[in-house]
């Protein structure tokens, strides 16, 4: 609590991130009174806001935050440059133009627009290509290759909107895998040309159709997913 009067910061917060309360805060007349159902750590900043904050952070992490955060390698993902209208020869084009420019992207990233419809991801595109071949492409130049899905999302349009294949049912409203039933809604997803229905985690990633080289875990969150494919080692000259 910041009083704005240059006074000292109020920090009231959990004593570790293994043990954290409820805290609630209420004004009462003139008074703001702080409650909570479990042990809490009070003590005041005399430098302002921001510096109470970060001086918060270092004492939650400390003990339990790693020793260091290891940085992402740089990547190239289509979906900024190309939308929904990638091909496979955009994909290679970028591949040879970031090795000619020296740029270090690890990762080159298909995001959406390779497959057939929002939802029918193992059917490609017409007019992208080939995603086998694109894959193969990407790891022979020494890169690791990625790729969209959203196996909760499936759009009008798809195949297995308009069909009953086996783990979906085609009943208004609901989406049927296997024992499981949740709802679904339909909602614009952005980006997306079309309508698409979203269905709640524990249906849609476990009954979703997945391929050979990606893996839905149930449990994990709805929406876009990133999957990779693991390359061999980088070779060739220019690369270590």
């Amino acid at each position: 609590m910041d009083p704005g009067d240059g006074g000292p910061v109020s920090v009231w917060s959990a004593p570790s991130p293994l043990e954290v309360p409820s805290i609630r805060a209420r004004r009462e007349g003139g008074r703001l009174v702080v409650s909570a159902d479990g042990p809490v750590s009070h003590w005041q900043a005399e430098s302002g806001l921001d510096q109470a904050l970060r001086t918060w952070a270092e004492r939650i992490a400390e003990g339990h935050a790693p020793p260091a955060v290891p940085a992402v390698p740089p990547m190239w993902c289509s979906w900024y440059g190309y939308w929904d209208k990638v091909t496979e020869a955009d994909v290679v084009d970028n591949l040879h133009l970031a090795a000619r420019l020296g740029i270090p992207a690890d990762m080159f990233l298909l995001d959406d627009g390779y497959e057939a419809e929002i939802g029918d991801w193992l059917e490609t595109r017409q007019g992208f290509g080939s995603l086998e071949r694109t894959v193969g492409t990407i790891r022979e130049a020494g890169k690791r290759a990625g790729i969209w899905v959203a196996p909760s999302w499936s759009g009008t349009g798809a195949a297995c909107s308009t069909s009953t294949p086996s783990g979906w049912s085609a009943t208004p409203g609901r989406a049927t895998c296997g024992t499981r039933t949740s709802p679904c809604s339909t909602s614009r997803i952005p980006g997306r040309p079309s309508t698409s229905s979203r269905c709640s985690p524990p249906c849609a990633l476990s009954g979703s159709p997945t391929s050979s080289s990606t893996t839905a875990t149930p449990g994990r969150s709805p929406g876009g997913a990133r999957r990779t494919w693991t390359p061999s080692p980088p070779t060739g000259a220019g690369w270590s």
